[in-house]
């Protein structure tokens, strides 16, 4: 093939290609951290995401419903016991 045919070659086989889907959602499992998450994602599609920005969501999984309501009842108390601390009640003026 001669040189000035190479880069038409080029665009035509990039053309012909399948696309690869790339998932706009990271499902973080039970015990992984954010981090875990998006590392496992950047290993996957690492090297087929789009060159703009790829936003995506993270999602966090549970293998039951009882699992995912123990989280959550973790979760609003520690939130709740966050917000005691930050606003002590003050004392009642007689």
């Amino acid at each position: 093939m001669s040189a000035y045919l190479a880069p038409r070659v080029a665009k035509l086989e990039d053309r012909r290609r399948t696309p690869v889907h790339v998932s706009h959602v990271i499902e973080a499992h039970e015990g992984e951290t954010t981090e875990d998450a998006v590392a496992r994602f950047s290993e996957r599609y690492g090297h087929d995401l789009p060159k703009r920005r790829h936003a995506v969501l993270i999602v966090p999984t549970w293998p039951t419903i009882d699992a995912f309501a123990a989280a959550l009842k973790a979760q609003q108390t520690e939130l709740i016991d966050w917000v005691r601390s930050q606003h002590p009640k003050e004392p009642a003026s007689c």
